[in-house]
């Protein structure tokens, strides 16, 4: 009898045991933190290759949660080590403060592949850095590779009002409802950028190697822009203004359903003014298309207008 207990007691000690290494896994994979950040005018997150949802929030504190894991690809095993900072966080960063800078990194190369969402009041400008080791071999960046997914991570940017500067290898970038300015610059990847006014005092600029760019603007933005796409196409359907054009493959189409007259610009160069004089907004992708849209007209035929 005395050893039948005990035998049910070790079962049941066993479970138990099990039980709680289980939440513990559960709630360290759920953890979040948050800090005030009074007296911080920019909030700088250092080499995370996992996926990025940042949001403006209308607080005085910054909040970051774990939101899951991504593998670690084989090849980045030849590759220089990284010198990381301890965790002070329990979520797998290092958050440090220089001057009036926060400054979040990964603790180990697990964390630099975990997803995270991060909250950071609206006002504070963003700084992304992402200088994935161009090492790695054999990796095409062609989409049709299958090993293309586990070298990008998605970055999403919403709702924030100050300067956003962005500088990645390998990232698909989605900003919606941002002001800027804008400093935005990656190898590979495609970049979709929804404003909700464009800055009036600081010139933004979108650079991207290989990949296509699609931005949205309120129709009555004021903008002198420059459109540059070395080996693609560009199509808008915004007037541009005294425009110059520098095409080596101009052709006419007309479009099918609306029976419009078009000109669709390939390897061009076209700069020009949308509405009156105002920043200047600089879009160029040298492998790759640009989209520059009205957002009050999302559902026409996209064209180019020049005068």
């Amino acid at each position: 009898m005395y050893n039948k207990v005990k035998q049910n007691f070790m079962v049941m000690k066993t479970v138990y045991i099990f039980i709680v290494v289980f939440l513990h896994h559960f709630a360290s994979f759920s953890q979040s933190t948050e800090l005030a950040v009074a007296g911080t005018e920019k909030v700088r997150i250092n080499d995370l290759y996992g996926d990025l949802k940042i949001s403006a929030n209308n607080s005085e504190s910054i909040r970051i949660e774990i939101a899951g894991h991504k593998n670690i690809p084989e090849s980045i095993s030849e590759t220089e080590s990284v010198r990381y900072k301890p965790d002070n966080t329990q979520l797998g960063i290092n958050i440090e403060k220089k001057d009036r800078i926060l400054i979040i990194s990964a603790s180990d190369r697990q964390s630099q592949f975990t997803n995270y969402r991060i909250s950071i009041p609206k006002k504070l400008m963003i700084e992304i850095r992402n200088k994935f080791p161009s090492k790695s071999n054999g990796i095409s960046f062609n989409k049709n590779d299958g090993r293309y997914d586990a070298f990008m991570n998605n970055i999403n940017v919403r709702g924030f009002k100050n300067e956003i500067d962005i500088n990645v290898f390998a990232s698909d970038l989605k900003l919606n409802n941002v002001t800027g300015p804008l400093a935005i610059s990656a190898f590979y990847g495609d970049v979709n950028i929804d404003f909700l006014r464009l800055n009036q005092d600081n010139p933004s600029q979108i650079e991207l190697f290989n990949g296509n760019i699609k931005v949205n603007l309120p129709y009555d933005t004021k903008s002198i822009v420059t459109l540059n796409s070395e080996s693609g196409y560009i199509q808008t359907d915004f007037t541009i203004k005294k425009a110059t054009v520098m095409s080596k493959n101009t052709r006419t189409e007309k479009n099918r359903v609306h029976g419009v007259i078009f000109r669709k610009y390939y390897n061009t160069n076209i700069t020009g003014i949308i509405n009156k004089k105002g920043t200047p907004l600089t879009i160029t992708t040298y492998n790759g298309n640009i989209k520059l849209l009205r957002k009050d007209y999302p559902y026409i035929p996209f064209y180019i207008y020049t005068d």
